[in-house]
């Protein structure tokens, strides 16, 4: 505590009369304050977990993303951190994988379908939302050329202790050379740059389709920031389970256009049926849309278009 200075007095030499010469703080009034600060500090340490994710809630629902938490750039004076090296492991029926708390195993590759399976264990205590992690299967040939990236995703979030099972297409047409695998966590900072073209009012689109070429989506972007998605589905009457299928969609699209800032609109044909659903992000939140990720609001074109190349679209 900084100390009292005094103002000196010059004493006159005129009767005795009551003069103040000095003042003292009062112990009891500083303690008091002393325990009152110590006591906010105390309440702010404590609850600043459930702060931070009142935060992250707030700042989503009003379509403003969190500080994305990525490895930390060196100081100026700090040398730069080696690169980890990657960990080649051999494709083979007791193969499993550990990276954090995610476990992976049970891995069957199906050159008949162009497919990979696999299973996801989470080892945690907590459940885990992959939209919000960038976890990366990457698949090789014997000369460790990459053939396939994979992206981990899933709709919902992933219990504590439960076990997922997932059958991904792939893209490549050389799944018969595929015999080993890495599994990584990349930053944003590792995604290769992509700029499209925009136009003087700063706007642009990215499209990506999928294998079967049924699903398109178009993000738009406003200055390199996303900020809504158009989602188009056309499947012809010819299909197996074809009315099935038709009210599956129809009914999800239902479902879509409960939420806010999402319109869904299924419409059917002699030839089959179309369900086209647009996705406002400076409302509605991130969500997949018939399993197509919508991103959060801002997110920028290199982003997109890495992972939704992960996810086995074709992006343009």
């Amino acid at each position: 505590m900084a100390k009292k200075r005094f103002k000196n007095k010059k004493l006159e030499q005129n009767e005795l009369e009551p003069m103040t010469i000095g003042i003292f703080e009062s112990h009891r009034k500083s303690s008091i304050s002393i325990f009152i600060i110590l006591t906010l500090f105390i309440l702010v340490v404590i609850f600043l977990p459930e702060i931070s994710v009142r935060l992250s809630e707030y700042l989503e629902s009003k379509g403003i993303n969190a500080p994305l938490i990525t490895n930390p750039k060196p100081e100026e004076n700090e040398p730069p951190k080696e690169e980890e090296e990657l960990i080649f492991y051999d494709i083979t029926p007791d193969l499993s994988v550990n990276l954090n708390y995610l476990i992976l195993n049970n891995f069957v590759i199906n050159e008949e379908d162009n497919t990979i399976s696999y299973s996801i264990t989470n080892s945690s205590n907590n459940q885990v939302d992959l939209t919000k992690q960038n976890y990366y299967l990457e698949f090789y040939n014997y000369e460790q050329t990459l053939l396939e990236r994979l992206k981990l995703t899933h709709s919902s979030n992933i219990g504590t202790k439960a076990t997922y099972n997932f059958t991904r297409k792939l893209k490549t047409d050389e799944i018969e050379n595929i015999s080993k695998l890495t599994f990584t966590l990349k930053s944003y900072e590792e995604y290769p740059s992509f700029n499209p073209q925009t136009t003087e009012d700063g706007k642009s689109s990215l499209t990506c389709t999928s294998l079967d070429t049924t699903h398109k989506i178009t993000y738009n972007f406003q200055n390199n920031a996303l900020s809504n998605i158009v989602s188009s589905i056309d499947l012809a009457s010819t299909i197996p389970d074809y009315e099935q299928i038709a009210l599956n969609y129809q009914t999800q699209a239902l479902t879509y256009n409960s939420k806010p800032g999402i319109i869904s609109n299924f419409l059917i044909f002699n030839e089959g049926f179309n369900v086209t659903t647009n996705v406002d992000l400076s409302v509605a939140s991130r969500s997949y849309i018939f399993e197509a990720d919508t991103f959060s609001k801002n997110t920028e074109p290199k982003v997109v278009k890495f992972e939704m190349e992960s996810q086995g679209y074709t992006c343009n």
